[in-house]
């Protein structure tokens, strides 16, 4: 029963939230804002947000970082009882109007995916796909290998730096 009642309201939340503009891959030459949302729990996390500020400093991209993590207890105070994100960080996410979103997270919960249809961006990047295809472009890890972040932003980096 509890289980409905949270997917019940996760569905009406998602109505309520969810961005439907059009999406599709975009040349790094027109990106200018990226959210990127990161894993604070995964080994990789401090390199990780060093090697995305150095790629928004090179390619003069705003940037801003989304951080989860299941093991930070004030990670969790973040999100209401159903997993929703707080107001502050969707509008974060709405305000910022990026034209780029990346999801570094392997997992498909809902935040992660809250997060990502909520965004208005014109080019999504995902690791792993979520329920509706939200992601233009997804990046899996190879066969029997788990990538850490660090290392999947460095695979979604020489992809974007091939797109012309």
């Amino acid at each position: 029963m509890f289980e409905f009642l949270k997917n019940s309201f996760r569905r009406r939340s998602l109505r309520r939230y969810a961005c439907n503009e059009p999406t599709g891959i975009l040349p790094l030459g027109e990106v200018r804002t990226v959210a990127v949302i990161l894993d604070a729990s995964d080994p990789s996390f401090e390199d990780c947000q060093q090697a995305l500020r150095a790629f928004f400093s090179e390619h003069k991209m705003k940037g801003d970082l989304f951080i989860t993590g299941t093991d930070d207890k004030n990670r969790k105070k973040e999100r209401n009882w159903f997993g929703q994100p707080s107001r502050e960080i969707i509008s974060r996410l709405r305000d910022m109007r990026a034209d780029l979103c990346i999801s570094l997270l392997r997992d498909a919960s809902f935040p992660v995916e809250f997060m990502v249809k909520c965004t208005p961006a014109r080019f999504k990047i995902g690791r792993v796909q979520l329920p509706g295809s939200p992601f233009d472009l997804v990046v899996s890890d190879p066969a029997g290998q788990a990538l850490s972040q660090l290392e999947s932003f460095r695979s979604i980096r020489q992809m974007l730096e091939k797109i012309i």
